[in-house]
């Protein structure tokens, strides 16, 4: 039987799958070792388009590392005694470690735990933790088809929603952003917005309406036409229509142990 490779600085290795079976659709998280530390990033079931993503730490002794916090009071969460607690706190596996983290979560809110709080779309949640959770990274499309395009050509901006829904050409990027503010606000949407850094490469802003919405904006004649909007997004719309796969189950899970490259 082949050694297994031995993690190189910056891997992440994958140590448990938490939460629903279908976290994609439902909630869950991922249980990881980074260099000397273990990580927890967890999700709950998306109320908008994007996922709110927490990552918190998982001390080596946990009741040290809160230790302001009430023993009794996470003893009773977990319904366990004092002496069991302790050894929990302090545990080689990381299930323990990590059971005590989610009652102290419990105790006194997520704030009390997360390091960390960042917005992932669906697509950049499965590139990250798609084998983890057993969903195929490559079914998931970037971009749907309500998502915000900015595409730069020949020294002017195009904007508009993929595919025929073009909301005009302007001369700089920041025109662009504000007819994207009031076409979604108008019309209640909450889609993404993505610039086209490269041909066939697109970057998710971080995008702020109101940041936008009610600026001024004049659009320019005869730079970018409807035709080229749509020979631009046709591949985008393409990928649009790609539908969610789950990958088979293993009789061992894939997930556990493995060495992923991925960044969090």
């Amino acid at each position: 039987m082949p050694k297994r490779a031995k993690p190189e600085p910056g891997d992440v290795v994958v140590l448990e799958k938490t939460g629903d079976d279908d976290s994609f659709e439902y909630g869950g998280g991922v249980l990881y070792r980074k260099d000397d530390g273990e990580f927890w990033q967890f999700w709950e079931a998306p109320t908008t388009k994007n996922y709110l993503v927490w990552t918190a730490v998982i001390p080596r002794d946990v009741l040290k590392e809160y230790k302001r916090l009430s023993r009794e009071e996470i003893a009773c969460i977990l319904d366990v005694d004092m002496d069991t607690l302790r050894t929990m706190g302090r545990s080689r596996r990381h299930g323990d470690r990590l059971a005590l983290i989610e009652a102290i979560s419990e105790l006194e809110g997520r704030s009390a735990i997360v390091r960390r709080e960042e917005e992932l779309s669906p697509w950049e949640l499965v590139q990250r933790w798609g084998a983890a959770i057993g969903v195929d990274p490559e079914s998931v499309p970037q971009v749907d088809d309500d998502d915000y395009l900015i595409i730069e050509y020949r020294g002017a901006f195009g904007c508009g929603q993929l595919g025929d829904v073009m909301l005009g050409c302007f001369k700089t990027f920041e025109c662009c952003a504000a007819v994207i503010a009031d076409h979604s606000e108008s019309v209640g949407n909450v889609s993404n917005v993505y610039f086209e850094v490269s041909p066939g490469e697109l970057e998710r802003l971080d995008w702020n309406r109101s940041k936008w919405a009610g600026r001024k904006s004049r659009p320019l004649r005869g730079q970018f036409s409807r035709a080229i909007w749509r020979s631009k997004t046709k591949e985008y719309v393409r990928e649009s229509k790609k539908k969610v796969r789950k990958l088979k189950k293993r009789s061992k899970p894939g997930f556990r142990g493995r060495i992923s490259k991925v960044r969090v």
